[in-house]
């Protein structure tokens, strides 16, 4: 069958040469307009006046732990034609093919593999799944109810988690870095020079970059470039920063319990906006 594949990986030494052989269909995930092109061949290749081989599809979009199903990505389900599940199960004592791009390397995760007298795959064909009219129209709900059969089949169960959340965690992490990297630079944390937004009413602390005198309220040159990058990370560079953005980065890079903190910390400076809706302590 063909693949739905990455745009770097055709250019991996022999695994990309065997990728091109399938006549992929590439996804250029930092091309805006990749999504589309990539749902139009998809769309394509699923007529059979055609005669395109199958399409083969890793709809979770990354590698995971293989405890749960992440939310699956409704490119595979957006033709709105029957699609056939495919289990694969590696079922050896010892797990050596997890891979989650943390962690172990991917060379790694091969040597261990080939270090084993054997592998145990099964891969179980599932019955063809034919949408009906509401999930032919729905390709997210197409795809949550395709998600349920094979998590139903493994007896595992589901999360709402997707890749983008891994993004997201992936930049969040990177840019706590970049507060505790700038504070060493700095003469005052800014766990107590931000104090003051805690208290700030949505009008003070939402506005341009100029009006808000961030510069002079934290007492850093403005001209410092580590601080000038992280703030056009967290705040932009338009008419609408928000310092309890700023604020609540400091409070998540400062402790040692990231979660709890973003949790805590974002009710208490923006559940003010709902009046007498917000929550009570």
């Amino acid at each position: 069958p063909s693949v739905v594949a990455k745009a770097e990986t055709s250019t991996i030494p022999f695994w990309g040469s065997l990728i091109k052989y399938t006549q992929p269909v590439l996804v250029h995930r930092n091309d805006p307009n990749s999504r589309q092109s990539t749902i139009r061949q998809i769309v394509e290749r699923s007529n059979p006046s055609e005669k395109w081989q199958q399409v083969l599809i890793f709809p979770e979009g990354t590698c995971t732990n293989r405890s749960s199903f992440i939310t699956f990505r409704p490119g595979a389900f957006l033709p709105g034609v029957a699609v056939q599940p495919v289990l694969i199960k590696y079922e050896n004592q010892m797990d050596t093919v997890t891979w989650t791009w943390e962690g172990l390397p991917a060379w790694k995760v091969i040597v261990y593999s080939l270090s084993q007298f054997y592998v145990n795959c099964s891969i179980e064909f599932l019955e063809p799944y034919v949408p009906d009219k509401e999930e032919v129209e729905n390709a997210m709900l197409f795809a949550g109810n395709v998600r349920s059969v094979m998590a139903g089949k493994l007896n595992i169960p589901t999360t709402d988690c997707s890749y983008f959340d891994y993004l997201r965690i992936e930049k969040s992490q990177r840019r706590g870095a970049a507060l505790q990297k700038l504070q060493r630079k700095l003469e005052e944390p800014l766990l107590q020079t931000t104090a003051y937004i805690d208290e700030s009413d949505k009008e003070s602390v939402v506005g341009s970059l100029s009006d808000l005198n961030i510069y002079q309220r934290l007492g850093i040159a403005s001209d410092l470039v580590e601080w000038q990058a992280v703030v056009e990370d967290i705040l932009g560079n338009g008419d609408s920063a928000d310092l309890r953005d700023l604020r609540l980065s400091v409070l998540i890079a400062s402790s040692s319990d990231s979660v709890e903190a973003f949790l805590d910390r974002s009710f208490s400076l923006f559940d003010r906006d709902e009046g007498s809706d917000r929550l009570k302590n």
